[in-house]
Formats: C-alpha cells, sequence, structure tokens
C-alpha cells in the first residue's frame, strides 16, 4: 500500500513539473515572440490606402487592371467592357466594347467573362494591346489583338480585332485568363487543368496549378 501510495505521489509530482515546465515554455515563447512582432511592427513602414476610383463610379465587375506606360488605368469588365481612368476620373466612354462577343451572364458558369488585358511592349508605336476573353456561343477561350483608334487615343479600334488564339473550355471555371506582355512580344495565357480542378473540390485552390500556353502576337 505505500509503494503504491509512494508511486502515486512520484507520479503526480512528475505530472506537475512537466506542466510547470510547460507553462513556463510557452509564457516564455509568448514573451519572446511578443517582442520580435514589436519590433517587426516598429520597423514596418507605415502603408496609406487612398480610393482612387469610388464605388460610385459604376464599374461592373472588375477583373483585372493595366496601364499602358502613360498614365492611364485600364480597367477590365466582365461583361466585356474596357474602361479608362485618366489619373482624374473614369471616362464615361469605354475604350472597349465588345461585350456582344463575350459569355459571363450565364449563372451557372460566373468564372466565364473579359478576364485579362495587356498591353503591346511598343504600344506607343503601334497601339496594340491584348484581350483574353470567354467567347459567344460556345464558351472558349480567346485571345485577341486591338489596335487603338488613330485619332482618339481614348478609344479602340473595334474592327481591328485579330484572333491570336481560340482553345475550346470543358467548364465555365477555372477559364485562366491572365496576360502578361513581355520581351519578344510574347503573351501567355494561363489555363487551369483538369487536376487544379480537382484540388479546389477539395477545399485548396492552388492557382499555380495551371499550364502555359505561348503565341507570338503578329
Amino acid at each position: 500500500m505505500r509503494r503504491c501510495r509512494f508511486r502515486e505521489t512520484k507520479m503526480a509530482r512528475g505530472i506537475f513539473g512537466l506542466i510547470l515546465f510547460l507553462a513556463v515554455f510557452f509564457w516564455f515563447a509568448g514573451v519572446v515572440g511578443a517582442g520580435e512582432f514589436a519590433a517587426a511592427d516598429a520597423a514596418a513602414p507605415s502603408i496609406t490606402l487612398t480610393e482612387v476610383i469610388p464605388g460610385s463610379a459604376g464599374l461592373d465587375r472588375p477583373t483585372d487592371i493595366a496601364n499602358a506606360g502613360d498614365g492611364r488605368l485600364f480597367i477590365v469588365e466582365k461583361a466585356g467592357r474596357l474602361r479608362v481612368f485618366d489619373g482624374t476620373s473614369l471616362l464615361a466612354a469605354p475604350f472597349l466594347d465588345i461585350s456582344a462577343l463575350v459569355k459571363s451572364a450565364d449563372s451557372d458558369n460566373s468564372e466565364r467573362g473579359m478576364l485579362g488585358l495587356a498591353f503591346h511592349p511598343d504600344y506607343a508605336d503601334n497601339g496594340y494591346f491584348y484581350v483574353s476573353y470567354t467567347s459567344e456561343p460556345d464558351g472558349n477561350s480567346r485571345i485577341a489583338r486591338y489596335q487603338v483608334d488613330d485619332s482618339n487615343p481614348n478609344l479602340a479600334d473595334a474592327t481591328s480585332a485579330l484572333v491570336i488564339l481560340e482553345y475550346d473550355q470543358d467548364q465555365g471555371n477555372h477559364n485562366g485568363g491572365i496576360l502578361i506582355s513581355a520581351l519578344m512580344a510574347t503573351c501567355m495565357s494561363l489555363r487551369a487543368t483538369a487536376a487544379c480542378r480537382a484540388i479546389q473540390r477539395i477545399g485548396l485552390k492552388l492557382t499555380a496549378c495551371c499550364w502555359v500556353k505561348y503565341c507570338a502576337s503578329t
């Protein structure tokens, strides 16, 4: 009986000592961590956000934004319009309106629409820019080149379309659409694979799970 009590007492002391050790350890870790976070906060620069385009300006589901190197911002609207912010206000007239060509209104396929915009590296000289969108009526992904109007820098020539690349989409979601202007005027389109869609179905959204198609912008 005495041995049993002795063992119980020894075990209780051991458990108490372990609890005390863990309490001190986590307290110390919290103090050190708080100090590190405080130091990081003190060293971090302050960031001030300024509203440039108010919500009341009337943008309709913006999906992308780009600039042509001249101070203006070009905003992609999902329905198929490009809007211009000239540094002061959002212009009422669209830079480009191809909403009749863009499939974006399907309630079951809400990830379709106009999704990407990129300007040619020599845009100042040739006026070329590229848009990526889901096409009517088949739902294909399409990349097309357009050109700015000769007489109005805030208006594109809607008749100048040249389809660079088009491929079918078997799903209404994960249509990709990112366009990146790079050296040699190469446009890059990211399209999600079946594997990426499978991963998304189990709750993990990995945007890096994509394959890449290149096309020379002629």
